[in-house]
């Protein structure tokens, strides 16, 4: 009889020596009641209310007949930790110290027992004895935590607990005592089961639903389920009496026929998986039995189950085939030890890949023929495996394959997030053995829509779409619905933005622009004087350039959207019309300015002048260009002269006096805002020169502004002549010459001119002046003349000293035919009326005009 043990326990040792905790121990749960351990060896012990006993440990060696199996291994050392656990046969006198999660833990031992693995220490409540304990009491050894408590709550919390092993059947229980006052802090939770000798094999427990669960229950009936990690805890917490009753047994028991473990799929295909487990320590005589579950526990019969199936023994695989794509398959093996079963082992629930996981398998897409998405396809990612590497981000690892046969040049892919989060789609031509990426897109994140529009396609030639997740997190995987449409050809423009259609008096380097055409990738631009009929440039934007225009020239343009379906058509013909510059916009076009004694301001205008460029920029007033141009020479004997601007339109100002030839002129002085009238101009020099000419600019203060504004040029000096105003009135056979001063100062006589082609001059008439007077004097002469056409007249007025100084010309016209004055224009082409001062034009009806200076 004694050889026939021995040969037993040779037996058992050897399939403990290949179990593992996570196969070899089944879990059960029940009640009893907590006994305190009195005797055996008191391994710390503190009172009065001191806290203490915080990450220590208690190591010792049991004595021979306290040893007892775990695991396959005879257990001859423990560390009875501070932290709830027990060490067996730890990797030195320490393992274990200060471990608040022992399952998950690396630390070298051939096994751990946790009962409340957390942060503890002994409870602070008065007059209460803390203890670690262990005893042998005969079938079993006993270790014992007394009135500890959580770390943080040792104030108002005690509980005990107990380790208990079997050692003759290895049998683990967990024996749960008094729990006094528990705080409702959730900061420490307890790990509760068994590690074997590394950390991926544990057996452990925690709370069945969500935490924190509506009616949290530790005991029986399943208060509590097998952990999937080795990390899990079972809530600890006065909150709904979170905690076990004094007199809970968890029990985990020792088979004797042990199940197989990390049974396996791996999938094959969408309908087909390998199935696989290690083998069993018990070497099962008659094999194993396989179910693969959709739903259900190992062994719960038919609902849930999709496959089953028997291996003899030593095999170790097997397969499945009709399976669901995408359906989520569990694996559950157990051991057949010729009639004696061990539990159902489950493996990691997967799920297999969908049918279109690899471009081979692609779903055709419809194309909608218009923007409408009347047909959508849905598509899931849950599942699938990657078949190329990212386009972007790093969630290939779900891509999932479309495909959709062009019947436009141009098409739209819309990918609409489901349960996805943030999807990335790329886009292939060719096929499946040689796909070229057209594009990859990922222009949003979480749940937005991606969209791209995919051009240059071949019509009736099939196209590949890869969808997948942004991130490889398994929780951004799902579905998502994909909606392909076609572009259409882009529409024209109803008008434009600048210039605007039959718009006037535009600037000479217009910028023209346009709105953007929906699904156009170009525009056709037409331009000139005559519309073209080819297109001037083709641009990707909705502005163009023409450079500098013509003024007063009437230019066309029209604007063709298009992309690679087609051209817009019937787009409509646009025109503007560019401005006509003042006479006097440059330098050489300057008006001349009558000098005179007294302030007389004569109203101009900057309207629709451009930037001088012949010029250097001036000095001051924050020149913009919209400048304008005067000049004034200065007659015998004069050499100061005042140069002063008055607010109109502009009220405030620029102004710069030059001297020297237009192209070349040199300033002199520049001023902004010297005038009296608020913030114009203002310049007053004494240092010209006798004929000199001086030409005078002026602007408005950092730009913008056009409009009227006042200018005088007065001298102190007194004048010669002040000569206020030249005409003349035609007759039948003669002509009426009129003139008026309003000053004069030495003056001897008035010589009157006659031209009939404005260049050649003969003297027809002398009138005597004044010689020197202060008032205002009128002079007059008639002119006979025998050739109808038309005649020029100026003035010459000449002094005492012989100098001279000439007005005018201006010119009557004595053609036979009877013409009608139908307006008066400046020399900005302003219509005036006919009591305007300075120099203006009458206008005939026939179109001819004659000058007058007033």
């Amino acid at each position: 009889m004694k050889n026939y043990y021995i040969f037993l326990f040779t037996i058992l040792l050897s399939f403990f020596t290949k179990s593992q905790v996570s196969s070899s121990y089944i879990f059960s749960e029940t009640t009893g009641t907590y006994s305190a351990i009195v005797g055996g060896t008191q391994l710390v012990t503190t009172t009065g209310g001191a806290t203490s006993h915080d990450i220590d440990g208690s190591y010792f060696t049991l004595p021979l007949g306290s040893q007892f199996t775990f695991n396959g291994v005879t257990i001859t050392a423990i560390n009875m930790t501070g932290d709830g656990s027990i060490w067996l046969n730890p990797g030195t006198t320490t393992t274990g110290n200060g471990v608040t999660g022992p399952i998950a833990s690396t630390a070298t031992a051939v096994g751990v027992i946790s009962g409340l693995g957390m942060d503890l220490r002994s409870t602070a409540l008065a007059s209460q004895v803390y203890e670690r304990r262990w005893q042998d009491v005969g079938s079993e050894v006993v270790f014992q935590w007394q009135n500890a408590a959580r770390f943080g709550q040792s104030t108002v919390e005690r509980f005990s607990f107990q380790i208990r092993v079997n050692k003759t059947t290895s049998e683990v229980k967990i024996v749960y005592g008094n729990m006094t006052t528990i705080a409702a802090s959730t900061t420490y939770q307890p790990v509760v089961g068994l590690r074997g000798s590394v950390n991926t094999d544990y057996n452990n427990r925690r709370l069945t639903g969500t935490v924190p669960d509506a009616t949290p229950n530790w005991g029986a009936p399943n208060g509590t389920t097998a952990g999937t990690s080795n990390a899990h805890t079972v809530r600890f917490t006065a909150t709904a009496t979170c905690f076990p009753s004094s007199g809970l047994i968890f029990v985990w028991t020792l088979q004797s026929c042990v199940g197989p473990t990390t049974p396996t799929i791996t999938a094959t295909s969408p309908t087909t998986a390998n199935l696989s487990w290690t083998a069993s320590s018990s070497n099962p005589s008659s094999g194993y039995e396989w179910e693969l579950r959709t739903s259900g526990a190992g062994g719960s019969g038919a609902t849930g189950l999709a496959a089953s199936g028997t291996v003899g023994a030593g095999v170790l695989s097997s397969s499945a085939s009709s399976l669901t794509p995408q359906a989520t398959y569990t694996l559950y093996v157990r051991s057949n030890c010729t009639g004696l079963y061990s539990a159902w082992v489950g493996g990691t629930a997967v799920q297999l890949p969908p049918t279109n996981n690899d471009c081979s398998g692609a779903v055709s897409v419809t194309v909608n023929p218009g923007l409408t998405c009347t047909s959508t396809t849905n598509g899931d990612s849950r599942g699938a495996t990657q078949s190329q590497t990212a386009c972007a981000g790093s969630g290939a690892d779900d891509d999932v394959w479309f495909s959709f046969v062009a019947t436009s040049t141009s098409h739209i892919i819309t990918v609409t997030p489901g349960t996805m989060s943030d999807v990335v789609f790329q886009v292939f031509g060719g096929n499946c053995s040689g796909l070229t990426s057209l594009g990859c897109v990922d222009a949003t994140a979480g749940t937005s829509i991606e969209e791209t529009t995919i051009s240059s396609l071949t019509v009736s030639a099939t196209y590949y779409i890869r969808v997948h997740s942004y991130s490889a997190t398994n929780g951004t995987k799902g579905t998502f619905t994909i909606c392909i449409k076609t572009t259409p050809t882009p529409s024209c423009i109803s008008s434009p933005t600048s210039p605007t259609n039959l718009s006037t008096n535009q600037s000479l380097t217009p910028s023209l622009s346009w709105p953007t055409a929906t699904y156009a990738t170009s525009y056709d631009v037409y331009f000139g004087t005559t519309l073209p009929g080819t297109p001037t440039v083709n641009t990707t934007s909705t502005t163009y350039s023409p450079g500098t225009l013509l003024e007063g020239t009437t230019y066309y343009w029209k604007i063709v959207p298009k992309n690679s379906v087609g051209d817009a058509t019937g787009c409509s013909t646009w025109s503007f019309t560019t401005l006509t510059p003042p006479i006097n916009d440059n330098p050489s076009g300057a008006i001349a300015l009558t000098i005179s004694n007294t302030v007389s301001y004569v109203t101009y205008t900057n309207l629709y002048s451009t930037n001088t460029t012949t010029e250097s920029t001036p000095s001051c007033a924050s020149y913009a260009g919209e400048d304008v141009w005067f000049k004034v020479t200065l007659p015998q004997y004069l050499t100061s002269l005042d140069f002063d601007t008055q607010t109109g339109d502009i009220t405030d100002g620029g102004m710069a006096i030059y001297r020297g030839t237009p192209g070349s002129l040199i300033e002199i002085q520049c001023d902004d805002d010297n005038s009296a009238n608020g913030l114009m101009s203002y310049i007053s020099r004494t240092d010209f020169m006798e004929y000199e000419t001086i030409y005078i600019r002026v602007w408005e203060y950092g730009g913008g502004t056009t409009g009227t504004f006042g200018i005088s040029v007065t001298s102190p000096q007194p004048l010669p002549v002040e000569l206020l105003y030249f005409e003349g009135d035609e007759y039948p056979s003669f002509n009426s010459l009129k003139w008026s001063t309003a000053s004069e100062n030495n003056s001897d006589y008035f010589r009157i001119e006659r031209s009939v082609d404005g260049e050649i001059w003969e003297t027809v008439g002398i009138r005597p002046a004044s010689g020197n007077s202060t008032s205002k004097i009128n002079y007059s002469y008639l002119d006979s003349f025998k050739n109808f056409v038309i005649h020029y007249y100026r003035l010459v007025q000449v002094d005492i000293d012989g100098k001279y100084t000439t007005y005018g010309p201006i010119l009557l016209d004595n053609r036979k035919e009877n013409k009608k004055i139908i307006k008066y224009v400046n020399l900005l082409g302003q219509e005036v009326n006919e009591n305007y001062k300075g120099m203006f034009f009458e206008i005939y009806e026939d179109g001819s005009m004659k000058k007058i200076i007033r």
